[in-house]
Parts: C-alpha cells; structure tokens; sequence
C-alpha cells in the first residue's frame, strides 16, 4: 500500500502553548465536576476502555499507515502542535503520559516530596516513532492499570500541579490519564480517517 504525504501547510501553534482560553476553563470545570461524581472504578474501566478501541484501530492498519504524519482538525483536549503526528507518535505520547503519570501517582500515595515539574512540551513523542511505540503500548494499557490497583487509596493528602487543571491529588492524576486516552483515540480516528482518503 502506499500512501501520499499531507502536503498541508503546518503552521501550527509551539509545544506547550496550551489550549484555548475558553476551552480550558470549560474543561477544567467539567473535569473537576466528573471527578467528584465518577468513582475510582468507572475511570478505571474507561482507561481499558479506551485502550482496547485504540488497539483495535492499529491492528486495522499497516505500518505504511501507521508511521504516515498528517495533519488533521484539532480535537478538544489537544494542543494545537500535535495536530500533525502520525498513529505511532501518537501512541509514543501515550507511553510517556501513562507510565510517567503512573510515577507521579506512585509518589503523591508515598507522600514523596521534590516531583518534577509537569510540562507539556516535555511529553511530545519523538519525529521519527515507529513500530516499537506499538509494541511498548501493549505493555504499558497492561502495566499501569495492573499496577494502579496495587495502591489501595489514591485519594492522597498531596498534590501535584498540572498546567492546565492545576493542583489534583493522585486519584485525579488516574482520572485525567484516562480521560486522555479517549482524546488521542479521536485523534488516532481522525488520522487513519485522512489517511484513507489519500490511499492510491
């Protein structure tokens, strides 16, 4: 199969940039109201959820599609930067969120102190991701969900600052990171979707 490169022009807003105004404080809102009414279980279900359509979307693929960068609508949710990833950088991205949120949440359990300051631009998945992204996706939607329910309470003392919802304790941190995968399957959905309408 071959597939033709978007020849878009990218002009695209800076890692870390943040999202819109208005979306931001409508997605902080609603996010800290979901919290308070979805349980601990219900997150933990939509992370598996959300893994298992993301799988089911890859293993529909090639690789020729798979590692294809194009360039698509912006979901709600995601920087502007990251409209132009192609599936594998995306599930890079995936990889580094949910095992590097996966220590934080392990850390503010065991009332750790000196956490590293969570930036956005600092997740952002290498130009050149190709297979192994897949292959270490498949270790990570089993590892952290397995590894999550080792911590007994999550509703910790502590918290730790994200850029845009601000401080959220340990059970918030778990709700976000599966919150996140839904907003990067709608991104995967909308890169093979481009992609397939550029098959020759």
């Amino acid at each position: 199969m071959q597939v033709k490169l978007n020849s878009e022009n990218k002009d695209l807003g800076k890692p870390g940039e943040g999202l819109p105004w208005v979306e931001q404080v409508l997605m902080n809102f609603f996010f800290k109201l979901l919290v308070r009414l979805r349980s601990r279980r219900y997150f933990e279900t939509l992370f598996t959820k959300e893994a298992n359509l993301i799988c089911d979307l890859v293993e529909s693929k090639g690789t020729d599609s798979l590692e294809s960068r194009v360039v698509v609508d912006r979901v709600v949710g995601m920087e502007d930067s990251s409209r132009d990833w192609s599936c594998y950088m995306t599930l890079e991205h995936l990889n580094i969120v949910n095992t590097g949120v996966f220590q934080l949440i392990k850390s503010l359990v065991n009332d750790e102190d000196e956490l590293n300051e969570v930036r956005i631009e600092n997740v952002k998945p290498s130009c050149d991701s190709g297979e192994a992204s897949w292959e270490e996706f498949q270790k990570v939607i089993k590892l952290v969900p397995r590894n999550l329910k080792k911590l007994k309470n999550l509703n910790s003392k502590n918290s730790h600052k994200h850029p845009w919802f601000g401080e959220l304790n340990a059970f918030q941190w778990s709700a976000l990171i599966a919150l996140h995968m839904g907003i990067h399957r709608k991104q995967i959905e909308r890169i093979i979707q481009k992609i397939d309408g550029h098959v020759v």
